[in-house]
């Protein structure tokens, strides 16, 4: 018998009422459609849709994050009384935030993570400020029920809460922690995005990559099977499928390709896979219904799936709608995409009213617990966007090999050192960009433009203040670097690297030295698929590898 939408809670009349977004009044087109009907001011979303940054909604309460940095939290009572206003620190400016069940994360601009307790009983929520992340610039957060996770700037990720079914991704050892612990068996892979789901996680490469760990009962860890991952695991299913965006439910999870293809997998008691089915799916499968159709936007809540197909012009959703988070007329729940009613100031023809020619319109979809919400918000407007491990970008390398402003040169030493002192950095640099060869990463390919890390080797020896400071980080990298990478793209660091050392001055040869014994450190089966990815580079590369490993032997 399919589990209750939100346990406990019965549908009553008044709430299949409010299934429809309230009328708007005539000259004042809406910007923002939640379902089921708003639990906040009615006016709040009319009057205030442009300073929106971000929305987060999960268990009957809403989040907003303002442009000016302020958080409001809207509860399920929130339609009687004024919103309650976290109090994020003095000077703090909120970036982004997460919810779960019984807390919240907050990022500031300056890259700092706080922890806030929410209660339903308690007139104000405790604030925990992470210590143990003090150092760290973290660039995401997200929350499962009871466990948190962030990413560094430097790519590195930690995660904190409960431990019950692994979500944690370190192990079995430990039943629940307060401290953030580093997830090592992701170390030196870039991740450009992490996500939680009830007890999952999940965490995407730059190169489409996918792993997943904790709870897998229903197959939301889309690994073929039913057990428990107590450290990250890689979808080989997903291999090569160019994902590029990583969605999870309460225990289902969503993936977006490039080319705008959805697949999902895990529970699919209500329909919440879209596969016209109320069955389990134990590794990642298309949603046959929106094959055709190029998906940009997809979102999931506890039991349902939002997608957004903008050539159409359409919001779908599928999954439960016991309390109309689907935006239909009715409380039943849909087993296929199916398209989202929207107010008629929304539509033309059937589609949604981006505006002109120039697009002064974009759309966002939310969801989260059992509600749903799209945004109509103006193209300049500040939505927040989310930024993953850094890496070495032409523009940037441009600024440092530029600047004659001493007073910007303290930042780019910074920068400069976090990301040559990175071994996920590194191997997030220089990517084959070229017809996405980078998502082809594998035991054969690198996935690396050799290319490109010759023409930077090439920038930046011209300028020696700059190639000293690239240098120091990299003495700084060889002497902590990892002696068994996870994956191939954790390995391109040693097909960089060298190209970086290729002068001739006394300096270089003993950090060659330091590579030499990082490589005959590695484990077996790792030193075997460094042999494959060298022995399939051009042959100019490979010859300055030998050349240069030749000079150091002597």
């Amino acid at each position: 018998m399919p589990r209750d939408c939100q346990p406990g809670r019965q549908q009553t009349s008044s709430q299949m009422s409010l299934l429809l977004p309230p009328p708007q009044p005539a000259g004042a087109p809406s910007s923002a459609l939640l379902f089921p009907k708003p639990n906040c001011h009615p006016n709040f979303f009319k009057k205030h849709p442009q300073e929106i940054c971000q929305i987060n909604c999960k268990e009957s309460s809403l989040a907003v994050v303002e442009k000016n940095g302020s958080v409001l939290i809207f509860d399920k009572e929130g339609e009687h009384r004024k919103p309650e206003c976290v109090n994020s620190g003095k000077n703090t400016r909120v970036h982004s935030l997460d919810c779960g069940a019984a807390h919240m994360l907050i990022l500031s601009s300056e890259g700092k993570v706080s922890e806030h307790s929410i209660s339903a009983t308690a007139n104000k929520s405790e604030i925990r400020m992470l210590k143990e992340l003090r150092d760290k610039y973290i660039v995401q957060i997200t929350c499962g029920d009871h466990h948190s996770m962030a990413l560094s700037k430097g790519g590195e990720l930690f995660t904190w809460g409960q431990n019950s079914h692994g979500q944690l991704g370190v192990g079995n050892q430990i039943a629940f922690t307060h401290k953030p612990q580093l997830v090592q068996g992701l170390r030196g892979i870039p991740l450009a995005q992490i996500a939680a789901g009830g007890t999952h996680s999940l965490a995407l490469s730059l190169s489409g990559a996918v792993y997943s760990w904790g709870k897998n009962a229903f197959g939301q860890l889309g690994l073929g099977d039913t057990e428990n991952k107590y450290y990250p695991s890689y979808i080989r299913a997903l291999e090569h499928k160019k994902t590029v965006y990583i969605s999870c439910g309460g225990e289902h999870t969503a993936v977006l390709s490039q080319d705008g293809l959805v697949c999902t997998f895990g529970a699919g008691d209500y329909g919440q896979l879209g596969h016209n089915s109320t069955q389990n799916e134990l590794t990642p499968r298309i949603v046959a219904e929106l094959f055709g159709a190029r998906v940009s936007q997809i979102a999931c809540g506890r039991w349902h799936t939002l997608v957004y197909v903008p050539s159409l012009g359409k919001v779908y959703s599928f999954g439960c709608g016991a309390e109309g988070q689907l935006g239909s007329a009715d409380a039943s729940n849909q087993l296929i995409p199916l398209p989202v009613e929207l107010p008629s100031d929304w539509v033309n023809g059937g589609k949604l009213n981006q505006g002109n020619s120039t697009s002064e319109k974009v759309i966002k979809i939310i969801a989260g617990g059992n509600q749903s919400i799209v945004l109509r918000l103006k193209k300049k407007n500040p939505y927040v966007t989310l930024n993953g491990t850094a890496i070495a970008e032409d523009k940037e390398v441009d600024k440092w090999i530029s600047n004659s402003d001493p007073k910007q040169w303290e930042n780019i030493k910074k920068t400069i050192c976090l990301i040559f002192s990175s071994e996920a950095c590194v191997n997030g640099s220089f990517l084959d960009k070229s017809n996405d060869n980078h998502f082809r990463t594998s035991r054969e390919i690198s996935g690396v433009d050799m290319s490109a890390v010759l023409l930077f080797y090439e920038k930046m020896n011209k300028k020696p203040k700059v190639f000293q400071e690239m240098i120091s980080a990299v003495e700084k990298l060889l002497s902590s670097l990892s002696s068994s990478p996870s994956s191939p793209e954790a390995l391109r660091i040693y097909l960089i690297i060298p190209v970086l050392l290729r002068g001739e001055d006394n300096m270089s040869n003993p950090l060659l030295d330091q590579l030499a014994e990082a490589i005959l450190s590695l484990q077996q089966k790792d030193l075997k698929v460094l042999e494959s990815l060298w022995s399939n580079l051009e042959i100019s590369f490979f010859k300055d590898l030998v050349s240069m490993y030749q000079k150091v032997s002597r």
